[in-house]
Formats: structure tokens, sequence, C-alpha cells
């Protein structure tokens, strides 16, 4: 049968046969390839985000209201705002969190759920992944004032009554960071602001700063608008977006293209 086959097919058919079986299973392969390419550009290099929220409702005990209810402990919430999407986590019962999320810039918002008409604040930054690996994003939430009664605009409120400035120090490659400074207290001087925190008995809060991965508290943080430096008095503790932390009587960064360098 085989020599049968041979002789009604000729050499020259028996040839185009076996180039057409060659190109089909090299479309094959390469339609396989191509397949595992689309699916290896689908999905996005990621980075793994982790830390801990720590929050003024973490010292209230478990308990159940006056109509024996059990009031349940409220959990920090953890919001990432990306080019690809926003993805929101909340904190365990250890006030840890952590996220896997595609390389880019993020805008990072912790807030707590309001229990019995008392709130916290918020911390907020703004931060770049550029590379897979881990980051270490730190902060605390602390009891918001409940009244501050002051008669002016809304600069005069936060003076007053503290807030959140936001300061546009973008990289040279033009990512739009901000320095993101959370505040008790604030003091208009002619270079700039004078941010204090609060302390009262064992409760209070501090001054707090966040530029891209890098982020201090302390005391009081003095800020001036011409070289962007921030000088931190009192309780200083740094952190460099790996878990790293530094502690200080004072010190002094100059923020620019998405560092803090210290000052001498």
């Amino acid at each position: 049968m085989a020599a049968s086959l041979a002789v009604h097919l000729g050499t020259g058919d028996v040839s185009e046969m076996m180039l057409s079986l060659k190109a089909a299973f090299l479309v094959f392969v390469c339609g396989g390839l191509s397949r595992e390419q689309a699916a290896s550009k689908a999905q996005p290099v990621t980075f793994h985000v982790e830390g801990t929220i720590t929050s003024a409702f973490d010292s209230l005990p478990a308990g159940i209201d006056d109509k024996g209810v059990s009031i349940p402990f409220p959990r920090t919430q953890v919001t990432f705002e990306g080019e690809q999407g926003t993805k929101t986590v909340t904190v365990d019962g250890r006030s840890f969190y952590e996220t896997d999320l595609p390389l880019g810039l993020y805008r990072m918002t912790a807030k707590s759920p309001t229990l019995k008409h008392q709130w916290l604040t918020q911390y907020v930054r703004l931060f770049r992944a550029k590379s897979a690996g881990n980051i270490v994003m730190n902060g605390a939430l602390y009891t918001a004032r409940l009244s501050c009664d002051v008669v002016g605009d809304e600069e005069d409120f936060k003076d007053a009554c503290g807030g959140e400035d936001s300061v546009p120090i973008p990289a040279k490659d033009g990512t739009p960071f901000k320095l993101q400074i959370q505040y008790p207290h604030r003091q208009l001087t002619r270079h700039g602001y004078i941010y204090s925190g609060t302390k009262i008995g064992d409760r209070g809060a501090p001054v707090s700063a966040a530029y891209n991965l890098f982020s201090l508290t302390a005391d009081t943080v003095t800020y001036t608008a011409n070289g962007n430096i921030a000088t931190a008095a009192g309780n200083v503790v740094t952190e460099d977006g790996l878990g790293t932390t530094h502690h200080y009587d004072s010190c002094a960064f100059r923020f620019e293209d998405g560092q803090a360098i210290p000052v001498p």
C-alpha cells in the first residue's frame, strides 16, 4: 500500500505534503506562543504594599450599648486610587493591611467609620511604585475635634483648628508628587508655616508629613516654602517606605524629585 501510494503521489507531491505539514506545525506553535505572550501582556507587573493604620478607637474596650446590643469594633478601611482603578482593603484585628497593586501612582486614604457621633482624622498620602517589590506604608488616625469656634475664613479655621495642607512638588519627569501635611494647629510665618501638634494627657495628635515613600511625625514642623524644606522637632520619627524608622530630637529635609533629602 505504501509503495502504491508513493507511485500515485510521486516525489514532488510528497515534498509538497511535507512542506504543508511543516507550515501547519509552525502556525500551531506560533499561535500558541502568541496566545501566551498576549496573556503575559494582559497581566500587569504588581507590587505588594502593607502596613499598620493605628486608630484612636483601638483603645476602646469591646462592650454593649445601653440597650444590650454589642458594639461592633470599627475597622479602618484603606483605599488606593490609581491610574488602573481603585481598591479598598480593611485592616484586621492587629490594625494590619496588605494588598497587591499594579505599578503606578496612587493616592492612599485611610478612614475609620464613625462611632457614636465620634470620628477620626483620615490619613492621606500620594506615592508611586516604579518596580515590583514590597512597600511599607504605616499611618495613624487621631480623634477629630468635635467643635472649634473661629471667626474668619477657611484658612483661619485651619490655623486654629487644624487640617491638611497639600503642597505640589512635582518630580522632574512630571509626576505630580505632593507634600501632605496634617496638623492640629498652624501658624503663618514670613517664609511658610509652623505646624504644631497637641497633647492632652495620653491623648493628642502630632504633626504628620508625607512625600512619596517618605513620612515623618513630630511635635512641630516648620515648613519653608523657598526650597521646600521641613524642619521637625520633638519626638521625631521618620520612615522610608521599606519599614525602616529613625528617631531624632530634631532634623530637616528638603523635598524634591520624589525624594526627601536630609539637610545638615
